[in-house]
């Protein structure tokens, strides 16, 4: 489905618009190629202001050739994109929106287009005579010595165009072929298991006489490994060794008898892990549950799925810390640039990048979008068949 977008609601929609999606935007835009950027840097590196305001504004790559009898532009097609490389990461951190061009950007542009929540939209085939249909008006603004490639304002309705890389680090351009390995967290990310969890904790405090808390408390307490787990959710003042080993103890002894009575594969999960072995990508899990449990339950939900799953171990630090990851990358044979990390909270996310893997971020988790956006995510998907889709060659 093609969506109608005004530019005044272009920054609301890029919270919900992913690479691929085919808008029709319209509102105000501005033209600018590569020599009227360098002019835009030089006036703010000399402490003056841009021709128009960058904050939420969107740069279309283009020069416009003169105005066609009866039309107010001639030709407008897009430059390629990758001269305003240099330029687009600035502005962007200064509140540029959006950029539309056509062809690939560099990781400093798609980076900066995550981190400031922005777009970067390819105009479709034929755009040249495309776009000049789709403008009502257009205004020299700035450097009007630069010819067609002064700074222009133009006023466009219903202009056709493919978000070609989202605010979550999703884009068109990248499928993702190269990588051999895929290292995926356990709870929250394969398997929802957040009841079973909060059921053994609320049993074991329930023996204790302590407060029992909600399931969707339990989200944020998770993620961090058992002995982390039992500190959050005993009170304040009650967090002594000897309490927290009789919290461990009673908690394993419960965990053990409920840790499958809820706990399942999220749906599309099997499907995907199914896709990505019968590619030759190997597979393995790391999570900071204990190595015990972390074993019983993939042998039981993903049974010859994984290559290597490892819980939290004895002597082996728990995530963030890498050496795991490190371990699963021997194992495999394969370095750090041929592997991606997938998780669904800030611990994955850094534990990713603390080996140097490409990190994907799910947001059907305990944790959700905003917490892995803030945390660096490489890129957030919204189900399991995006993953499949970004580590597999297009056809």
């Amino acid at each position: 489905m093609i969506q109608s977008i005004s530019v005044d609601n272009l920054r609301a929609a890029a919270k919900e618009l992913r690479a691929g999606d085919r808008i029709l935007l319209s509102g105000t835009i501005y033209t600018a190629r590569d020599a009227a950027h360098k002019r835009i840097m030089e006036l703010l590196e000399g402490g003056e202001r841009s021709p128009f305001p960058l904050r939420d504004a969107v740069i279309y790559f283009a020069g416009p050739t003169a105005a066609r009898e009866g039309s107010p532009i001639g030709s407008c097609g897009p430059t390629t994109s990758s001269r305003m490389d240099p330029f687009t990461p600035r502005l962007m951190d200064l509140g540029l929106l959006a950029t539309i061009g056509k062809g690939e950007r560099s990781p400093a542009v798609y980076e900066a287009v995550r981190k400031n929540g922005g777009l970067y939209l390819c105009a479709m085939g034929g755009a040249g005579a495309l776009a000049a249909k789709c403008v009502r008006s257009c205004e020299v603004i700035a450097f009007e010595d630069l010819g067609c490639e002064s700074i222009k304002r133009l006023e466009v309705e219903d202009f056709p165009l493919i978000v070609a890389a989202d605010s979550f680090g999703g884009q068109i351009f990248n499928t993702g072929g190269d990588y051999e390995l895929a290292v995926f967290d356990l709870d929250g990310t394969l398997a929802d298991t957040l009841q079973d969890l909060a059921d053994a904790c609320n049993r074991a405090l329930g023996d204790l006489g302590y407060p029992q808390h909600s399931l969707g408390e339990y989200r944020y307490f998770v993620g961090s490994g058992v002995k982390k787990l039992m500190e959050r959710i005993l009170p304040e003042g009650h967090r002594d060794e000897e309490t927290l080993v009789r919290l461990n103890g009673l908690f394993d002894r419960y965990y053990e008898e409920c840790y499958l009575r809820h706990s399942a594969p999220y749906e599309g999960v099997r499907r995907m892990l199914a896709a990505l072995r019968g590619a030759g990508i190997k597979l393995a899990v790391l999570s900071n549950k204990p190595h015990p449990f972390t074993e019983k339950m993939v042998e039981q939900l993903f049974p010859d799925t994984f290559f290597a799953a490892f819980g939290k171990r004895e002597g082996v630090p728990r995530k963030p810390d890498p050496t795991a990851v490190h371990e699963v990358l021997r194992l495999a044979g394969t370095g750090p640039e041929r592997a991606v990390y997938i998780g669904d909270s800030d611990v994955d996310v850094q534990t990713g990048h603390n080996a140097g893997l490409y990190v994907i971020g799910v947001d059907w988790g305990f944790r959700g979008a905003r917490e892995l956006r803030q945390a660096g995510a490489d890129r957030i998907v919204f189900a399991p068949n995006e993953i499949r889709d970004f580590l597999l060659p297009r056809q």
